[in-house]
């Protein structure tokens, strides 16, 4: 890792600790940087704000997971990573949408989700020779479905088996895709 890496995760690291007793809008950047050791022109030259941080902790599990992978595969992969990794850190994530970051998270996930789900439509469109405007409009749907179930599920404590959950939605989903293909 990096020498700014292990910066943003030794700021990161505390962040989530205090989060585990109080809420992100009750923490100052002040309070962080001196928990986190380190001046708040280092916070500031890593992260715009704690809303960045927290895009950024999204951001590196994912991407952690997914390297563990070696690539993620399907699509699903990458959904499995974040449902395990969200279930592992419910009370951070319950804290994010209580907090005044809950709308530019939320659109945060919502715009990596649906980039990932246009591509993957988009693919399996372009095989049958369907418009683009067909499978862009399917990804919005999947997208807002996948969104406000996801959320749905981490309100309830994200109860059940991430694993099975995720088989559900991908069998939910590739079977209204192969309908809405066919």
């Amino acid at each position: 890792m990096a020498r700014g890496d292990n910066t943003k995760a030794a700021i990161a690291g505390s962040f989530m600790e205090l989060m585990r007793h109080r809420a992100i809008d009750a923490i100052s950047v002040k309070e962080l940087c001196r928990i986190s050791g380190i001046h708040r022109r280092t916070f500031y030259y890593h992260f715009e704000d704690k809303g960045e941080l927290i895009k950024w902790i999204y951001a590196q599990a994912v991407k952690d997971g997914a390297q563990s992978r070696n690539p993620p595969a399907h699509w699903s992969d990458r959904t499995r990573i974040v449902y395990h990794h969200v279930k592992d850190n419910r009370v951070f994530y319950n804290r994010v949408y209580r907090s005044n970051f809950a709308v530019r998270f939320s659109g945060y996930t919502q715009e990596r989700t649906l980039m990932h789900l246009t591509n993957e439509i988009q693919k399996k469109c372009a095989a049958r020779n369907i418009p683009d405007s067909v499978a862009k409009n399917a990804a919005m749907f999947y997208t807002q479905a996948l969104i406000a179930f996801t959320r749905d599920w981490r309100s309830r404590g994200a109860p059940g088996d991430p694993d099975r959950i995720v088989d559900w939605i991908v069998a939910f989903t590739e079977k209204g895709l192969d309908g809405l293909i066919l």
